[in-house]
Formats: structure tokens, sequence, C-alpha cells
């Protein structure tokens, strides 16, 4: 399972090729021996999931500076909506947005399962790609997690660790909002699908935690924690929505335009 989930999921191209089968994959969740997976096929339309911001996004007004937007592997596959209210909503407040390509992935998914050596890789091609900008802007709490923790990946490589600790302090991630917040949901990178059972144990009580607070919608900062969330959310018979906070900022400054 760790070979598949490492060949696939830091691969955005070979994520969005996947993406197509979304439809499959939430059918299947009706067939009994698929069930576990097929639950964390997120119900997000195909056009949004695989929707991309802009190469640039321009501020409508004075700028305040160039900012990098990551635009990750699983979020850019699956949440591709999400990256670009967040090019629009950091536009509207003065930046001018860079979406790149590069990096392909920032690493998260290995260094929070202990695969080092892949991780290191990773770190110093993203920091190479976004280190030019005045800061990096990330739409997934895991990937800015881990950007900020590239001092410490990097830190026995004289070649990398002063321009780690210099980019990680330009890392910038949207405010997590989540009910009961110090309760993982138990997506925790790779931990719900290499620990399935004590991973869906903490999903339900996650769920009966948000659904506690009869809130119409979720708000989460990562793309593990809103399959996660939703996930339990239907099998609880309740599936209220899970967007990504910036989303509501977008919806926000759209309506007051």
């Amino acid at each position: 399972m760790r070979r598949l989930v490492f060949a696939v999921f830091p691969h955005p191209a070979r994520l969005r090729a996947l993406a197509r089968l979304l439809p499959l994959a939430r059918a299947a969740r009706r067939v009994p021996g698929l069930r576990g997976l097929a639950a964390l096929a997120p119900d997000t339309p195909l056009r949004q999931a695989l929707a991309r911001p802009p190469a640039v996004t321009l501020a409508p007004g004075v700028r305040r500076g160039r900012v990098a937007l990551l635009q990750g592997c699983v979020q850019r596959a699956l949440f591709g909506h999400v990256n670009a209210a967040a090019a629009r909503a950091l536009a509207a407040e003065g930046w001018e947005v860079h979406a790149p390509a590069e990096p392909r992935c920032c690493g998260a998914l290995q260094l929070h399962a202990g695969d080092a050596e892949p991780a290191r890789t990773l770190a110093r091609a993203t920091i190479a790609a976004l280190e030019p900008f005045d800061a990096v802007a990330v739409t997934a709490a895991g990937c800015g997690s881990a950007m900020r923790d590239y001092p410490h990946v990097l830190r026995d490589d004289p070649a990398w660790a002063a321009r780690a600790e210099a980019f990680a302090a330009r890392v910038r991630d949207v405010t997590e909002i989540l009910a009961d917040g110090e309760l993982c949901c138990g997506s925790a990178g790779i931990y719900n699908l290499v620990q399935p059972q004590a991973a869906a144990d903490l999903g339900a009580r996650k769920a009966a935690a948000l659904l506690a607070t009869g809130a119409d919608v979720v708000a989460a900062a990562n793309p593990g924690c809103a399959l996660q969330i939703a996930a339990h959310l239907r099998a609880a018979g309740r599936p209220l929505p899970v967007v990504h906070p910036v989303e509501l900022l977008d919806r926000s400054i759209r309506s007051a335009a």
C-alpha cells in the first residue's frame, strides 16, 4: 500500500488521470470490499476538482508583492477549485499571484510517513522553484507544516540548510478552522490508508464533534482532512458541505464586489 501511495499521490499528473474515475469510485462505496478506500473519494464535481488557477493572477490595484501559490499534489488533482479561489482572494488583497507547475509535490506525504530521503529531494526542488518570491502561500495545511519543517529536514546539508531557514520564514498557510481542533480527524498524511480502522475511529469521533456544533458547513484547510471528514459525515448520515476556508473568503469577496 505504501509503494502504491507513493507511486501515485505525489504525482499530480497521475492523480489527475485517476480523478476522471471519481464517479466510479463513488459508485464503489456500495460494493463490499471496496467501501473502505472508496469512502474517501470526494464528492467534488470533476470540473471543480480539475480546475486550475491561472499561471499569473494580477492584483487589481497597488501590488503588495509577488506570492507563489503552491499547487500541491493531492490539492491540485482533487481540489483545484480551492487553489483557484486562493488565487482570486490573494489578488483581491493586492498580491500578484503566481501558480507555477513546479514543484509537483513538496514532500509532505513522504516526510510525515518517515520516508526521509525522497522528502529531502522534494524539499530541495520546492525551495529552488519558489524561493524567488516574496512569500509562499499554501492551501493544504499538511504542506505548510512540511515546508516550515524544511530547516530540520535539511539541517545536515550545508548547501541547503540556510536556504531552508529563509524559505520556511516566508511560508504562509490559510488558518485552519475546525471544531474540536485538538482532536485529529484520522487522516494524518497516509495514516487512514495504512491504518484504516484506527483512522476510522478517529474520523467518526471528529464527525460527531463537528455535527454537535450545529454548523451548516465545515471548513478544513487540508485535503486529507477534507476527504476524511466528508467520508465520516456521509457515514453518519449527515453529509455537510466541507469546504476550504479560502473558499469562504473568496465567496465573501465576490459577494461584496
